[in-house]
Parts: structure tokens; C-alpha cells; sequence
């Protein structure tokens, strides 16, 4: 991404600057935190403290960008709101406080347990939650005084608080200077380093933080076919049951080889339930190196064109609609097969990125921050969560991952396998019950959910887009002019491929190597479709490909998937999960 201190405001960016004097170890994540909220951070020395180097002040107006033209408006320092990180005492100017009123008492404590208060508008889905990080860490804390409004609080003292315009936080940015990403200081393990932060950032961009139409989700589980309305340990009408009662909806990654092995009844279910049941791809053929060729060349054409063949061939014989979306087997893809899939039309691919992406090499700052990660040949990658037994056993509290998703606008996948429901459906409703109260989602088909995978910021008479998927469906408010549909990539740049807004194509004008932009007249209040999916080559003949290995093991493990539950295989909780 381009370097937020530019001295521009590119139209995807927001009005609001984040300026300061910081330590030079901040400067870094200063910039990926600029450019994760599309906002500008302008180095300049916000406050004539003589602990400057220590505070950050954040300005929202659009124009205002240096000192000078702060003045020029007539715009004081006590006008701003103003953020102070790391300080252990701060006596604010024109806060109207006198100095005895502003000596507030702190203690250094050990803390890694937070209470989340309840303002909707500063924390989101993480509100009033208790929320632990894997680490204590030591921190100053002030004591609870009447003058403090506590935000993030460590038993009775107070981490995060504001009086008035001023938001102070005791907890001192996270200064990295080596090549990080913000995920490692933004997720369920350690988050109070850029918490505060991201927090009132939230509170100063107001309506003009790009956030989603609405948080989608989908549970994806790995591996069944449709021959029987069982698989495994997983009836799939009592999961339609489940699903009615508790609102969510359950996706079946098959694998494309299975295509032919679709029961009557099994596909009268799916269609008729299709509010709570859909379908994606899970690999090929199963095997768990086939995305890792390096060069992908003709066999990974080969292979991509056989899932293209295999699915249109369900899709023609059931009528049931499966989307092209891909979830790669035992998590193994690497950045060629990613960006053979995305030439081949496929949709998107769920997959954690950091597993996947990490193995081939891939760092970035904003890596799985943004609701998808793009630039390998336009496919989206779509974070999914885990609802593994082994995944939480060493991480109690994982389930607050699913929080963190919410919050950066992603998302909710979660994910398992049929032996989840060994021992029945407490463990996973007592996760979906967790999603529905805390983040209360949109349980939509996967198909839907990546329609509904961008964000949106409403300024003036103008609807700024970004792209998170390939195909999604805007709904477009009344007083708008134009619509400015960005889309970004974080590893290869993004490329200019074709877009489609209703039945008109436009092209894209590149605004750097890793953002392109198209701004367009309204179509007036009404849903429109944004597609920058080409139309895929479905082979007319089955694609060669010597697969009678792969088909005979495939048929093996699905014999060992459906004699499980008639076979006593013995207790293995990290297989089987908690309720053995």
C-alpha cells in the first residue's frame, strides 16, 4: 500500500488526519493504521507539551491538514478531540480543569483482564465484554475519580477514559520497527496496544468510517457429499432444525469428485431448506498437496477446469445453487494456485491467511485486517475460524477471535468438521449462541455473504465503495450523485480487470500499484449489482485428468466418515472434541 504521509487525500480516503509527534518506533504502525482506516497521518507537532513526543491528536475535518490551516480556521487545540497515549499524568490546556483537579492518582499493576464498557460507538461488537490477552502486561492505571468517564477499565482502575474532548490511554503504542503486522497487536491474544486507538478513531470518522451493510455469516463444514441426509456424525435434517431454532446457517464444503453422488431426498432437502443450507468446493479431489503445485502450469489448469466441470455437472443435475467458492484441503494453497483460480472465475477461497499465506512467504502490515485479502490474481480470501476442539484447547479464549472479526467489518466463518456432533449439538450451539448475542450477524448462503462483502462511507452526495468480493449487490441511498468503487490489493497490485455496475461496464483508473478506482454516476436509490467476475469457461468434455487414484481414496475415507458412528474408534478429544 502507498505510504499514508503523502500529503494527499486520494478519494478513497475519508476527511480525518492523524497527526502527532511520535517516538520513531510508532511511525510505522502509525502509517498501517492510517491506511487501514483510509485516513492521512501528517507528522507535525499537534500539542506544545513538553511530553509532545508522547501524544497524538487526531483533527476531523476534512481540509484541515497542518498547523497553520488550523489556525488560519480559528481552530484551538481544545477545540480537537485529542488522544494521549502512554502517559502516566497529563495535565490538558483549555480542558477547563484546574491543576489540582487533573493530578489523578495511578498505580502500576500487572493486568491482563479488561472490562469493555458499553459505548456502542467506540467499541462495537466488543462492548461490554471480558476480554483476557494471552500475556500480562505491566501497565499505570489511574483510580477511579469522578472527573474520568472509564472506557477500558482493569478491575476498579482505568486504562482508557475521556473527560470532555480528551481521551487519554495508559497503554503506550506498540513500537515495532522491524517488518510486523497489526494483526499480531490487534486479535483475541493482545489487543490493548492499538485498542484505545482504533476505539477513538472509531468515534472521530463517525458516519464516514468505511464499515459493511451488514455483518454476514456462515458456518462451513468440511468434507459431506449429498448421496444420504447423513454423513458422518451430521443428519443434515437435524441441522436443519437446529438452524430454524437458533438462526444460523450451515454450508457444505463438497468435494467436486463427489459431484455424481447427489440422493433424491438429500437434494429435496437442500432445495427446500435452502435458507439455512447451501454449498461451496472443498478442493478437487482431496488430496491434501493439490493447490501446492509450483509452477501451477497445465496440471493446475487441468485440475481447476475438472472442479469447474465437476460442479456445473451438480449444479445441471441437481438445481441446486453452489457457489465457486473454495476451501482448500488441510488449509494447503500457495500464491500461484490463489491466482490460477482467480483467472479460472472462481469466487473467493476461505482459508485462515495467515496459515496459508505466512508458509509461502507472504508479510504484510494489513494482513487479515481488511474483510478479505486481494492482489493474487483477483481472488478474494476470506478469513474462516475454526470451531476445532484442538483449536481452543490451548486458547480459552479463541471465541473472542469471532468479536475481532466483527469489529474490522469481516466476515463470520466459522468452521468444523461432521465429528463435531459426535456427542451431540451443545458445544457448537453454545458457539453460535455466543456469535448471535455478542455480534448478532446475518446468517446468509455463502453465496450471499460474499454479495455482501465490501464496505461503504457516505460523504456528501458521494458513496464510496470497497471491494471485498467479485460480485456484490450495493444498495445504492437516495441524494447520491456518484459512486467511487475502489478495490485493493495488498501483495501484487490490482490489476484492471473489467467492472460491471448493472448492464454498463466501466474501466478502472489506476490511482497506485495497489489501488484502483471508478467513479461513476448514480443510478438512482435502488440495489445494484457490481461484478468484476468474468463469466468461467465451462469445459464441454470432462477435463483429462488420471484421477482413479483419487477417486478410490476419496471413496475410502467416505466409507470411514460414515462407519464412524457405528464403530467404537475410541476417545480422542482432540479429534472428537470436549464431548466424549
Amino acid at each position: 500500500m502507498p505510504g499514508s504521509n503523502d500529503g494527499q487525500f486520494p478519494v478513497y480516503r475519508p476527511g480525518v488526519a492523524l497527526m502527532g509527534t511520535v517516538p520513531e518506533t510508532c511511525r510505522e504502525v502509525l502509517l498501517a493504521v492510517a491506511d487501514l482506516f483510509f485516513i492521512q497521518y501528517v507528522e507535525v507537532d499537534t500539542l506544545s507539551d513538553s511530553r509532545a513526543d508522547r501524544c497524538i491528536g487526531v483533527l476531523a475535518f476534512h481540509s484541515y491538514r497542518t498547523k497553520s490551516v488550523w489556525n488560519d480556521a480559528g481552530i484551538t487545540e481544545a477545540d480537537m478531540p485529542t488522544l494521549v497515549v502512554g502517559l502516566n499524568q497529563y495535565r490538558p490546556r483549555g480542558s477547563g480543569m484546574n491543576a489540582t483537579e487533573m493530578q489523578w492518582e495511578w498505580d502500576h499493576i500487572h493486568a491482563r483482564s479488561f472490562r469493555i464498557s458499553c459505548d456502542e460507538d467506540l467499541f462495537g461488537p466488543l462492548k461490554q465484554s471480558d476480554i483476557d490477552e494471552e500475556d500480562a502486561r505491566e501497565l499505570a492505571a489511574w483510580k477511579p475519580r469522578a472527573c474520568i468517564e472509564p472506557l477500558i477499565t482493569c478491575g476498579d482502575r482505568t486504562i482508557f477514559g475521556r473527560t470532555g474532548r480528551l481521551y487519554f490511554t495508559s497503554v503506550p503504542l506498540p513500537g515495532l520497527s522491524q517488518p510486523f503486522e497489526l494483526s499480531t497487536e490487534f486479535s483475541n491474544r493482545r489487543f490493548m496496544g492499538l485498542l484505545p486507538l482504533f476505539a477513538f478513531l472509531r468515534k472521530c470518522l463517525g458516519d464516514q468510517m468505511f464499515r459493511p451493510q451488514r455483518i454476514g455469516a456462515c458456518c462451513i463444514i468440511d468434507d459431506p457429499n449429498l448421496r444420504f441426509t447423513r454423513y458422518g456424525f451430521l443428519r443434515f435434517g437435524e441441522a436443519v432444525e437446529r438452524a430454524e431454532k437458533l438462526n444460523f446457517h450451515m454450508a457444505i464444503a463438497m468435494v467436486p469428485i463427489d459431484y455424481g453422488l447427489a440422493g433424491k431426498e438429500t437434494v429435496r432437502l437442500f432445495d427446500d431448506k435452502k435458507n439455512v443450507l447451501s454449498g461451496l468446493i472443498h478442493g478437487v479431489n482431496h488430496l491434501r498437496e493439490e493447490l501446492l503445485v509450483t509452477p501451477p502450469g497445465i496440471q493446475m489448469e487441468n485440475l481447476l477446469e475438472k472442479a469447474i466441470w465437476c460442479m456445473n455437472e451438480f449444479t445441471t443435475a441437481t438445481n441446486l445453487p453452489w457457489s465457486r467458492a473454495v476451501v482448500p484441503p488441510h488449509e494447503g494453497v500457495n500464491a500461484s494456485a490463489v491466482a490460477a483460480m482467480g483467472e479460472k472465475g472462481f469466487e473467493a477461497l476461505f482459508v485462515h491467511p495467515p496459515y496459508a499465506l505466512h508458509s509461502i512467504g507472504i508479510r504484510h502490515p494489513l494482513l487479515t485486517m481488511f474483510p478479505s485479502e486481494h492482489g493474487f490474481g483477483e481472488l478474494p480470501i476470506v478469513d474462516r475460524l475454526s470451531l476445532e476442539y484442538h483449536y481452543w484447547k490451548n486458547n480459552p479464549g479463541w471465541i473472542n477471535s469471532f468479536l475481532f472479526h466483527a469489529w474490522l467489518g469481516k466476515p463470520i466463518v466459522p468452521w468444523t468438521h461432521h465429528y463435531m456432533f459426535k456427542r451431540g449439538w451443545d458445544y457448537f450451539e453454545d458457539k453460535i449462541k455466543f456469535i448471535n448475542n455478542k455480534i448478532n450477524p446475518e446468517w446468509m448462503p455463502i453465496g450471499r455473504l460474499l454479495n455482501n462483502n465490501f464496505t461503504i462511507s457516505v460523504r456528501n452526495d458521494k458513496l464510496y465503495v470497497n471491494l471485498y468480493s467479485r460480485n456484490v449487490l450495493v444498495n445504492i441511498p437516495d441524494n447520491v450523485s456518484k459512486i467511487v468503487i475502489s478495490k485493493i490489493g495488498i501483495h501484487e497490485p490490482a490489476r484492471s480487470s473489467h467492472l460491471k455496475v448493472g448492464d454498463i461496464d466501466y474501466t478502472w483508473d489506476r490511482i497506485s500499484d495497489n489501488y484502483v478506482s471508478a467513479s461513476i454516476p448514480s443510478p438512482g436509490p435502488m440495489e445494484v449489482e457490481i461484478c468484476t467476475l468474468p463469466h468461467p469457461n465451462v469445459p464441454k468434455n470432462r477435463p483429462r485428468s488420471s484421477d482413479y487414484k483419487a477417486v478410490f481414496r476419496r471413496r475410502l475415507v467416505e466409507i470411514r466418515d460414515r462407519m464412524r458412528p457405528y464403530i467404537d474408534l475410541g476417545s480422542n478429544p482432540k479429534v472428537y472434541g470436549p464431548y466424549e
